[in-house]
Protein backbone atom coordinates (compact mmCIF):
# COMPACT_ATOMS: atom_id res chain seq x y z
CA UNK A 1 0.00 0.00 0.00
CA UNK A 2 2.86 2.61 0.81
CA UNK A 3 4.72 1.65 -2.60
CA UNK A 4 1.10 3.03 -4.26
CA UNK A 5 0.60 5.69 -2.37
CA UNK A 6 4.45 6.65 -2.66
CA UNK A 7 3.96 5.95 -7.17
CA UNK A 8 0.54 8.06 -7.00
CA UNK A 9 2.42 10.79 -5.10
CA UNK A 10 5.58 11.32 -7.32
CA UNK A 11 2.87 10.89 -10.71
CA UNK A 12 1.29 13.93 -9.46
CA UNK A 13 4.44 15.83 -8.64
CA UNK A 14 5.42 14.87 -12.12
CA UNK A 15 2.78 15.95 -13.90
CA UNK A 16 2.48 18.83 -11.50
CA UNK A 17 6.12 19.86 -12.60
CA UNK A 18 5.32 19.15 -16.49
CA UNK A 19 2.32 21.81 -16.04
CA UNK A 20 4.31 24.51 -15.44
CA UNK A 21 6.91 23.94 -17.10
CA UNK A 22 4.04 24.04 -20.17
CA UNK A 23 3.02 27.47 -19.19
CA UNK A 24 6.20 28.80 -18.22
CA UNK A 25 7.55 28.20 -22.09
CA UNK A 26 4.45 29.09 -23.31
CA UNK A 27 2.84 31.81 -21.69
CA UNK A 28 3.52 35.23 -23.89
CA UNK A 29 6.38 37.32 -21.60
CA UNK A 30 4.45 40.43 -24.17
CA UNK A 31 2.18 41.07 -26.80
CA UNK A 32 1.80 43.28 -29.05
CA UNK A 33 -1.47 44.09 -31.41
CA UNK A 34 -1.03 45.67 -34.76
CA UNK A 35 -3.61 46.27 -37.57
CA UNK A 36 -2.35 45.64 -40.94
CA UNK A 37 -3.59 45.74 -44.63
CA UNK A 38 -2.21 45.37 -48.31
CA UNK A 39 -3.39 46.16 -51.74
CA UNK A 40 -3.04 43.92 -54.87
CA UNK A 41 -2.98 45.45 -57.75
CA UNK A 42 -2.49 44.95 -61.39
CA UNK A 43 0.19 47.32 -62.54
CA UNK A 44 0.63 49.87 -59.98
CA UNK A 45 2.43 49.82 -56.71
CA UNK A 46 3.38 52.07 -53.89
CA UNK A 47 3.82 52.11 -50.42
CA UNK A 48 2.53 53.39 -47.01
CA UNK A 49 4.41 55.12 -44.25
CA UNK A 50 2.51 54.67 -41.27
CA UNK A 51 3.31 54.04 -37.31
CA UNK A 52 0.31 52.76 -35.76
CA UNK A 53 -0.26 50.15 -37.81
CA UNK A 54 1.66 47.23 -40.36
CA UNK A 55 0.76 48.49 -43.68
CA UNK A 56 2.33 47.02 -47.02
CA UNK A 57 0.83 49.48 -49.14
CA UNK A 58 0.14 48.78 -52.82
CA UNK A 59 1.91 45.35 -54.80
CA UNK A 60 1.66 44.59 -57.99
CA UNK A 61 1.08 41.23 -59.57
CA UNK A 62 4.05 38.42 -58.55
CA UNK A 63 5.72 41.08 -56.22
CA UNK A 64 5.98 41.53 -52.46
CA UNK A 65 6.57 44.07 -49.49
CA UNK A 66 8.55 43.72 -46.62
CA UNK A 67 8.21 45.68 -42.92
CA UNK A 68 10.30 45.21 -40.24
CA UNK A 69 9.88 45.48 -36.28
CA UNK A 70 12.81 46.41 -34.61
CA UNK A 71 12.69 44.25 -31.08
CA UNK A 72 14.75 44.86 -28.09
CA UNK A 73 15.10 41.94 -25.86
CA UNK A 74 15.81 43.30 -21.98
CA UNK A 75 15.49 40.18 -20.41
CA UNK A 76 18.41 38.41 -18.90
CA UNK A 77 17.27 35.02 -20.89
CA UNK A 78 17.01 34.45 -25.17
CA UNK A 79 13.16 35.26 -26.23
CA UNK A 80 11.53 33.81 -29.19
CA UNK A 81 9.73 36.46 -31.65
CA UNK A 82 6.08 34.51 -32.90
CA UNK A 83 3.62 36.44 -35.14
CA UNK A 84 -0.18 35.58 -35.13
CA UNK A 85 -1.62 36.60 -38.29
CA UNK A 86 -5.33 36.82 -38.23
CA UNK A 87 -7.81 37.93 -40.90
CA UNK A 88 -7.37 37.97 -45.24
CA UNK A 89 -3.93 38.77 -45.18
CA UNK A 90 -2.60 35.58 -43.16
CA UNK A 91 -2.11 33.57 -46.17
CA UNK A 92 -0.16 36.46 -47.91
CA UNK A 93 2.05 37.14 -45.28
CA UNK A 94 4.93 35.10 -44.12
CA UNK A 95 7.73 35.78 -41.86
CA UNK A 96 10.66 33.35 -40.00
CA UNK A 97 10.29 32.96 -36.33
CA UNK A 98 13.95 34.31 -34.59
CA UNK A 99 15.04 33.73 -31.57
CA UNK A 100 16.95 37.18 -29.46
CA UNK A 101 19.74 36.30 -27.28
CA UNK A 102 19.52 38.19 -23.76
CA UNK A 103 19.99 42.09 -23.91
CA UNK A 104 20.53 42.39 -27.70
CA UNK A 105 18.07 43.56 -30.47
CA UNK A 106 17.24 42.72 -33.83
CA UNK A 107 15.09 43.17 -36.71
CA UNK A 108 12.56 41.24 -37.34
CA UNK A 109 10.64 41.33 -40.80
CA UNK A 110 7.12 40.47 -42.50
CA UNK A 111 6.67 39.89 -45.70
CA UNK A 112 4.11 40.60 -47.93
CA UNK A 113 3.83 37.84 -51.31
CA UNK A 114 1.54 38.76 -54.03
CA UNK A 115 1.83 35.70 -56.08
CA UNK A 116 0.59 35.18 -59.88
CA UNK A 117 -2.16 33.40 -58.60
CA UNK A 118 -3.06 36.17 -56.07
CA UNK A 119 -6.90 38.09 -56.37
CA UNK A 120 -7.13 41.91 -56.71
CA UNK A 121 -8.03 43.68 -53.95
CA UNK A 122 -7.70 44.88 -50.41
CA UNK A 123 -6.30 42.22 -47.71
CA UNK A 124 -6.52 43.10 -43.84
CA UNK A 125 -6.23 41.85 -40.65
CA UNK A 126 -4.40 41.87 -37.66
CA UNK A 127 -0.93 40.83 -36.27
CA UNK A 128 -0.15 40.01 -32.53
CA UNK A 129 3.82 39.93 -31.23
CA UNK A 130 4.44 37.64 -29.17
CA UNK A 131 7.31 37.28 -27.19
CA UNK A 132 8.38 34.15 -25.81
CA UNK A 133 10.56 31.92 -23.52
CA UNK A 134 13.32 30.61 -26.38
Amino acid sequence: MRILLLALFISIMVLLMSASMFFYYTTPLSESTYLTSGKITENTGGFDINTSAITFGSITIGGSSTRSIWINNSYPFAIKVKPVVKGSISEKVKYDSIIIKPYEASSFKLTFFANNSSSLGYYNGEISILLLRA
